[in-house]
């Protein structure tokens, strides 16, 4: 597979792609196709869709096609991004739902089974795009400008072969939506039965040709009528069946209390009741961790967090529990954190640093890494240079052998001439690694001391 060369792509952007090898590549038609969805026409295993792990069958399919796609979709496809354009907001709201799904810190509670590999590799596939667009605007801008006038000329010629199957359906709509710098992409939409659909056929065609358009038949009034009626006649059976059984429990109930209340009048009886009540409490315990495993494998953080609180209030001696709690409650801070950090670069692309900075410290208290580290260093390294090196210094105690981290600092400290801090920071790099090629040419530069 290579670059594609159409009409609507200038020279100019084929060069540019050329230079980025395989990251490069745009394929001549996107696999998804108006009336087919997100996959297309490509067939799925059954025997990977129905093997055993921890995943659902809708998250299965996603990793079966994305792994089975490298450099075969565009970027836009990849990270499911509707609209090609160069708009970082739109892209780090991409990156952020992709990262929920393939990250390590998110799968690690789930039991992968033979899609470890592909899952590690979709994310690593993932982020080496979003590093690659929001390192390179040029690239970003170009490739963004070739996959909206691949997609153009794509839905051109499907409006043709739509015409010539049916002269007489309403023709389909190409309007210019203007993105990020001026880059051009396309919003498709057709009117058709009183309303407006993107991307989407109503009308029964196929983009092969040939093929007869569908006419879906219309089901009489009174037809309709006589079933809602039988399910409204349903739904208040289902009612009346719930009340009884609900007026059962409770009076099963009332004869429970009754029967504790006689057995505790004895205290050997007393005893008794006392441990059979831990026993359920126990048991309860292990309903709400098993609970929060099942809400842990499927990415909701917030309710495994209230499951495994429950299960620790219940049984306080299983330390287990508290363990999956701090793993839930870091997987909520986290994607607090990512969020907060969302909104914090609106501001900082507008250049408006004292209104990001509040914002991001709240997303440093909720959780920080080396790379956000490295992130607010590079952002904020003359607006809190205190705040900064502090952050660095600290993420140094908590990662010894991040090199990257004592390279930046080290250069914080040239900037503003504490040579001596500086040194340290370069001298500490040759600890780890005595060949590390930018701490000897920078301490070759300033002399021995």
């Amino acid at each position: 597979m290579t670059v594609i060369a159409f009409q609507q792509a200038n020279p100019q952007e084929m060069e540019c792609l050329k230079k980025y090898q395989d990251w490069g590549i745009v394929p001549q038609i996107p696999v998804k196709l108006p009336g087919l969805g997100r996959f297309g026409r490509f067939q799925f295993n059954q025997k990977q869709l129905l093997s055993r792990c921890g995943l659902s069958v809708v998250q299965r399919k996603e990793v079966i096609f994305l792994s089975q796609h490298f450099h075969k979709i565009d970027h836009f496809e990849f990270l499911n991004i509707e609209t090609p354009s160069a708009d970082q907001k739109e892209l780090k709201k991409a990156y952020f739902a992709f990262s929920k799904s393939y990250h390590p810190d998110s799968v690690s509670m789930l039991d992968l089974a033979e899609f470890q590999s592909a899952v590690a590799q979709i994310f690593q596939y993932g982020k080496q795009i979003y590093d690659l667009f929001m390192g390179d605007q040029l690239f970003f801008e170009t490739y963004a400008s070739v996959v909206a006038k691949r997609d153009q000329l794509f839905l051109q010629s499907l409006e043709k072969e739509r015409h010539q199957i049916d002269p007489q359906q309403t023709p389909l709509s190409v309007q210019p939506i203007v993105g990020l710098k001026g880059v051009s992409v396309h919003k498709i939409s057709s009117s058709h039965s009183g309303h407006t659909s993107n991307y989407i056929y109503d009308t029964g065609f196929r983009p092969q040709s040939g093929l007869p358009k569908i006419d879906t038949p219309v089901e009489p009034q009174a037809d309709i009528d006589a079933r809602k009626a039988k399910l409204r006649e349903r739904l208040n059976q289902n009612l009346q069946n719930v009340k009884i059984n609900v007026d059962s429990h409770v009076l099963q109930a009332t004869k429970n209390v009754q029967q504790a209340q006689n057995t505790l009048m004895g205290s050997t009886q007393g005893q008794v009741v006392v441990a059979h009540t831990q026993e359920a409490r126990i048991e309860q315990a292990k309903d709400f961790f098993f609970e929060g495993n099942q809400s842990m494998q499927k990415q909701q953080w917030l309710r495994a967090l209230n499951q495994f609180k429950l299960a620790m209030e219940y049984d306080l001696a299983n330390t287990k529990y508290k363990e999956h709690f701090e793993s839930a409650k870091t997987k909520v801070n986290q994607e607090k954190s990512m969020q907060a950090w969302i909104q914090a670069d609106e501001y900082i692309e507008l250049g408006l640093l004292d209104r990001a900075y509040p914002i991001v410290q709240e997303a440093l208290a909720l959780y920080v890494d080396d790379q956000i580290a490295l992130k607010f260093a590079d952002i904020f390294k003359e607006f809190a240079f205190d705040e900064v090196t502090a952050l660095l210094e600290n993420r140094i105690q908590a990662s010894p052998y991040q090199l990257q981290l004592y390279w930046t600092l080290g250069q914080l400290y040239l900037s503003k001439n504490k040579t001596t801090l500086a040194r340290q920071q370069f001298e500490k790099m040759l600890t780890f690694d005595p060949s590390e090629p930018r701490a000897l040419k920078i301490l070759k530069k300033q002399g021995n001391p």
